[in-house]
């Protein structure tokens, strides 16, 4: 498969920034992506274009992208940076470009998961109904603040 000069340059990107903080996915600014290919590949172009070799990669199957929102009382949904996943053949692409892809993978994935002690769990005892605090009183005791009892 041939791949454009700037689907290396890209998955170069988003692999380093992978790499630096151990994680399989990143979420890098267009503005970010933009200074890193300047810096490390030379290449200067506008965000647009950016965006337009993104939306590239991503039909090509190279990378994965999920749009991160979160949720605001007052300006309700809020965009932020969208959340970047190299997939497997976007891997298969770097390795034959000769970045040393598996060797950092392992690193990335070798944290062990301690599995959780079955044994050790504390008993639920339920809290009797007199104990109970009402949505309206925990809303009081957010209003006050946290000085830690509400007034009587």
């Amino acid at each position: 498969m041939q791949v454009p000069v700037y689907a290396a340059a890209l998955l170069s990107v988003f692999f380093q920034v992978q790499k630096r903080y151990k994680k399989a996915y990143s979420w890098p600014a267009i503005n970010t992506i933009r200074k890193l290919l300047a810096k490390h590949h030379g290449i200067h172009k506008s965000n647009r274009t950016i965006i337009r070799w993104l939306v590239d990669l991503g039909e090509k199957r190279l990378i994965k992208r999920v749009q991160r929102t979160r949720r605001d009382k007052v300006l309700g949904t809020v965009f932020q940076s969208t959340l970047t996943k190299i997939t497997k053949k976007g891997y298969k692409v770097l390795a034959k470009l000769g970045v040393p892809v598996w060797n950092a993978l392992k690193k990335v994935f070798s944290k062990k998961r301690q599995a959780k002690d079955v044994y050790n769990v504390p008993e639920l005892t339920p809290v009797p109904m007199e104990d109970r605090i009402t949505l309206k009183e925990i809303r009081e005791l957010r209003r006050i603040g946290k000085r830690g009892i509400a007034p009587a």
